[in-house]
């Protein structure tokens, strides 16, 4: 995400550049950092591939909601950049025509920004922060996870919430579109498209909990952890 212009993305791309000039070949885990990669810095003729981070086995165990579980889940920091602003504005928008609660998970430097906006917008008695605690964890205390980024790369708690099979709505930014549908997908900061994606899929839960299922069984096809190392193994034999 850091650009040439600012000094932390003149020393931090410099440095990209400088290994990628020694290095025998790169490996991506997205399609979005191959992009970006190729744009700031450029490939080349250096050999390369696009290799999605694998799952285990055991992170396919479907992850069941609790008897308290909150309608609306977030597991991330809490930072402007992860867009709890704009999922807080969305919550006091759907609270408007019915009651929606929310479990926000998570620590950071603007954690008292994001409770005092909750507080502003009434939502007190809708919305917990419960500080941080593993994914696994955090997947019981809500029924749909939103990840409403405005920026990402790979996101690896994307692959660990489709793999527990829970029902996921993200900004399209980065490379989650390359894990999710576009009817999972909505713009980044559109409070309006958070809302109105999050109301429909409140009142379809079946629905989500098909697409959910059809999600994880892709996943296991496509993003084990298996095809990943057979995938990293071929790069090395080809490299060497």
């Amino acid at each position: 995400h850091y650009a040439w212009g600012s000094p932390a993305g003149a020393v931090f791309l410099s440095a990209e550049k400088a290994l990628a000039a020694i290095g025998t070949g790169i490996h991506f885990v997205c399609d979005y950092e191959k992009s970006a990669f190729a744009q700031k810095i450029g490939l080349g003729s250096k050999p390369h591939a696009v290799i999605h981070n694998g799952l285990w086995p055991e992170e396919f165990e479907p992850a069941t909601p609790g008897p308290q579980a909150a309608d609306i889940l977030f597991l991330g920091d809490m930072r402007v950049l992860k867009g709890v602003d704009t999922l807080l504005d969305a919550l006091a928008r759907l609270n408007t025509t019915r009651h929606v609660t929310a479990c926000l998970v998570g620590d950071g430097p603007d954690l008292d920004q994001f409770k005092a906006q909750a507080q502003r917008l009434g939502l007190a008695d809708k919305v917990i922060f419960p500080g941080r605690m593993a994914a696994r964890e955090a997947f019981k205390r809500g029924r749909i996870l939103v990840m409403p980024s405005r920026a990402e790369s790979f996101p690896y708690v994307v692959l660990e919430a489709c793999a527990a099979g829970v029902p996921l709505i993200a900004s399209n930014v980065g490379g989650i579109p390359e894990v999710l549908s576009q009817d999972n997908l909505v713009p980044p900061e559109d409070v309006s498209a958070l809302a109105a994606r999050l109301s429909a899929a409140l009142a379809a839960p079946e629905t989500v909990a098909a697409s959910a299922a059809g999600t994880r069984s892709r996943l296991q096809r496509d993003f084990s952890a298996d095809r990943m190392v057979v995938a990293i193994l071929n790069l090395y034999n080809r490299l060497r």
